[in-house]
């Protein structure tokens, strides 16, 4: 299993924990340094992720021998077919001016409504061909819950899916997913492994309004303290232990934070696989899905 690093913070304050706002470009460009010397070899962007891309693009990321995803944009509603097709090309081409690449190593639809809606097939039909043009080597969709892998998986044979997996969010391993999507063949990269930092912030740094999590979180505490481990490294464990999942992306604010992951990663990777761990799952789905937090 390999590590990616997400870059959202790169181009908005991203992140119910994020104190420090966005990454400034030298941090970035320190950031980068960083992921080349330590293995880390694959970048995830998106054209919704703010100035994130053209931050990239400053940093010359296109000659640092790293690969990259990137994301379509949601379709502005009511466009007909051909402006829907329109839109979605001159999006991709933007992307890649603001990446300064020829090419991406991935592309997904950021949002799966759009691949599952009334432009769906167009829109596949047009993923297909950027990778037939060698635009793009790998084509799929970021989702959010068992429903949209549902319906994705009936329309369509995607190279790589996106989702939410963390040690408190455990749903598309529990209803069987994950095993679906590898069955399928498809690359499962797992995001929101902190849970937008809410795991690391500790049971008595928890937002106001996401105090109905510090109970897990507090029972999370106390597994990593028998187990001696920190609970970053519990964090990234919970993802580890995943046959299924090929990738965890991981967003960082600073490159402290950076190399304290990288660290905790390569020492996770010589721990036991803890079962139990397993058991740490939060039963509310409204409660792990940041979508419906309340604000």
């Amino acid at each position: 299993m390999n590590l990616i690093l997400g870059t959202v913070q790169f181009g908005l304050a991203y992140g119910a924990t994020n104190a420090r706002g966005r990454v400034e470009s030298s941090e970035i460009e320190r950031i980068l340094d960083h992921a080349c010397d330590t293995g880390v070899t694959t970048i995830d962007t998106a054209a919704a992720y703010g100035e994130s891309e053209s931050a990239l693009g400053k940093a010359d990321i296109g000659s640092r021998n790293l690969r990259i995803i990137t994301k379509l944009p949601k379709i502005t509603p009511g466009l007909s077919q051909q402006e829907a097709l329109a839109f979605w090309r001159q999006a991709f081409a933007a992307s890649l001016q603001k990446l300064g690449v020829a090419a991406v190593d991935g592309l997904m639809a950021h949002d799966c409504g759009d691949l599952t809606g009334p432009h769906g097939p167009e829109l596949w039909a047009l993923m297909g061909e950027l990778r037939q043009q060698g635009l793009t080597k790998k084509i799929g969709a970021s989702v959010y819950d068992h429903t949209q892998i549902d319906a994705l998986l009936e329309r369509r044979k995607p190279d790589l899916v996106q989702l939410p997996y963390s040690v408190l969010d455990q749903r598309l391993r529990q209803s069987g997913h994950l095993a679906r999507l590898a069955a399928a063949g498809v690359e499962i990269h797992a995001r929101s492994i902190f849970l937008q930092g809410v795991i690391l912030a500790g049971s008595a740094s928890i937002p106001r309004n996401l105090m109905a999590l510090r109970p897990a979180v507090q029972r999370l505490e106390a597994w990593a303290a028998t187990a001696k481990v920190s609970m970053l490294q519990a964090a990234l464990l919970a993802v580890h232990t995943q046959p299924a999942v090929a990738a965890a992306v991981v967003g960082v604010t600073s490159l402290q934070e950076f190399r304290e992951i990288t660290r905790a990663w390569r020492s996770a990777t010589s721990v036991a696989q803890p079962v139990d761990l397993m058991n740490l799952a939060v039963d509310d789905p409204a409660l792990v899905d940041p979508r419906v937090w309340p604000q």
